[in-house]
């Protein structure tokens, strides 16, 4: 991802695939107990959007994430999503 050599696609499927793969082990259970699906599925979006650098769309559902009351910060890790105080 950080050269550049992940497409959309292939971004796409890695992102099914950890899904998968957490659905098993559950390495992210507060992921799937506290956040909303919708807002899973905006965050999943602007992952997606930032792979194919559509920075103007991930910045679109950054700001839809951030009216519905969560925060969205890109790490070293990847992205973290987490609920914004007050919300």
């Amino acid at each position: 991802m950080d050269h550049g050599e992940l497409d959309p696609s292939r971004g796409a499927a890695w992102l099914d695939w950890w899904q998968r793969v957490n659905q098993v082990l559950n390495v992210e259970p507060e992921l799937e107990a506290e956040v909303p699906a919708e807002i899973v599925q905006l965050a999943q979006a602007r992952a997606q959007a930032r792979l194919a650098k559509d920075f103007s769309r991930s910045d679109q559902l950054r700001d839809e994430l951030s009216a519905r009351g969560w925060e969205i910060r890109d790490t070293k890790d990847g992205q973290k999503l987490t609920r914004r105080g007050g919300a």
